[in-house]
């Protein structure tokens, strides 16, 4: 799977992304959705997401809480951080998003979508004791379930589409095609000649048809687990 940056960035950025919403949160008391929704709304998140460098490598997280306040134009007294002996639960929160944001590419507002980031934070107990990868499964079935359908289905049903029409269009068999849209075979190992035609058909990118949330993932291949 392709990033958005380099895994070298990966401890730095969820660092900085822990630390922003534990400065929102506990040093600037601003309600966790209500920050979230600000780092949403004013393309800081996007930004983020697409691993501009002065963003993921270049600020501290209360920098950026800092920033992402100021551009939103909401009030709030400026304190600065403090040592603690823990770290409490928005950022770990914080932290784990950073890295699942990371690895399946899925943009922070798609996320937001299937879950609050106050609800990231009570998922703290317990699993902030388990290996990150278990985090990871639990948004994965929180996202399959509201968004059942491969971007395969979604979009040829955008472009009013059946399987026959793309089939005839793209030279792929409508069997071929109801089997990635099942999730029978998986589109991501499909071969890059056959998911080119089928972009090419449906006027989007290669990279529109590919899976970003897999169901039963075991993470495997992730090599900066823990």
């Amino acid at each position: 799977m392709i990033h958005a940056y380099s895994a070298d960035y990966l401890t730095h950025a969820q660092q900085t992304l822990g630390g922003m919403l534990l400065a929102g949160v506990y040093l600037f008391d601003v309600p966790a959705d209500e920050f979230w929704s600000a780092f949403i709304s004013t393309g800081y998140a996007a930004r983020f997401g697409k691993g501009e460098a002065g963003v993921v490598a270049g600020l501290s997280g209360w920098e950026l809480a800092v920033r992402v306040l100021e551009k939103a134009g909401r009030p709030f007294e400026k304190r600065r951080p403090i040592a603690a002996d823990t770290l409490p639960p928005p950022y770990w929160a914080g932290w784990a998003l950073a890295k699942y944001q990371w690895y399946t590419g899925l943009s922070f507002e798609c996320i937001e979508s299937v879950i609050p980031v106050s609800s990231v934070i009570d998922l703290y107990h317990p699993y902030h004791e388990m290996d990150v990868k278990r985090f990871f499964r639990k948004l994965d079935d929180l996202y399959l379930a509201k968004y059942p359908d491969t971007n395969l289905r979604r979009i040829r049903r955008a472009a009013n589409f059946t399987r026959v029409d793309l089939a005839r269009i793209a030279e792929v068999s409508p069997r071929m095609i109801g089997k990635y849209e099942s999730r029978e075979k998986d589109i991501n190992h499909a071969q890059s000649d056959v998911v080119a035609r089928l972009a090419v058909a449906l006027h989007v990118t290669a990279a529109d048809l590919c899976e970003r949330v897999i169901p039963n993932n075991d993470y495997s291949d992730f090599m900066y687990g823990g």
